[in-house]
C-alpha cells in the first residue's frame, strides 16, 4: 500500500513538473519575440497562476511513510429523521477496513438530535449487533425547551 501511494505521489510530481515546463514555455515565448496579442495576454494570467501553483505543490509533498500506531480515528455521523438510511449507513461506516493488531482502530458515534420517526429504534437494534458503535439520544421534548428558551 506505501509504495502504491508513493507511486501515485511520483507521477502527480511529473504531472507537476510537466504543467510547469509547458506553463514556463508559454510566457517565454511571449516574452522572447515580443508579439503578445490578446489570446497570449488572456492565457498569460492562468500560466502564470500556473507556475506557481505546481512550485507550491512540488514543495509541499513528503514521501507517504508508515505509522509505527495508526491513529485511533472517531467518525462522528449527525441523524435527524434518518429511519430509512440510517441503517445503511451505519453497516457500512462499521465495515470500514481499519484495523490495528486485529482489533477495530475506529469507533462509530451517531448523534440522534431530537428524531421524530423510529430513528432511535433502528439505532437501538444496530447497537446490540455492532460493537464499536455508540448512538447518543437526545428526546425531542428536550430540544424543543431548548429551542423554544432560545426564542423567547
Amino acid at each position: 500500500m506505501l509504495k502504491k501511494k508513493n507511486k501515485e505521489l511520483l507521477i502527480e510530481k511529473l504531472c507537476v513538473i510537466g504543467m510547469l515546463g509547458i506553463s514556463s514555455i508559454l510566457i517565454l515565448y511571449s516574452f522572447l519575440y515580443l508579439n503578445f496579442t490578446v489570446l497570449q495576454w488572456v492565457l498569460f494570467v492562468p500560466s502564470a497562476i500556473t507556475i506557481f501553483l505546481a512550485v507550491m505543490s512540488l514543495f509541499k509533498q513528503d514521501k507517504v511513510t508508515n505509522y509505527e500506531v495508526p491513529p485511533f480515528v472517531t467518525m462522528m455521523v449527525p441523524a435527524h429523521n434518518e429511519e430509512h438510511t440510517i441503517a445503511d449507513c451505519v453497516r457500512s461506516l462499521a465495515n470500514v477496513d481499519y484495523f490495528y493488531k486485529g482489533k477495530r482502530n475506529f469507533e462509530l458515534i451517531v448523534i440522534n438530535d431530537g428524531s421524530e420517526d423510529r430513528t432511535g429504534e433502528v439505532l437501538n437494534e444496530l447497537k446490540k449487533r455492532i460493537r464499536s458503535f455508540k448512538s447518543n439520544y437526545k428526546s425531542t421534548s428536550k430540544i424543543r425547551e431548548r429551542k423554544r428558551f432560545c426564542t423567547e
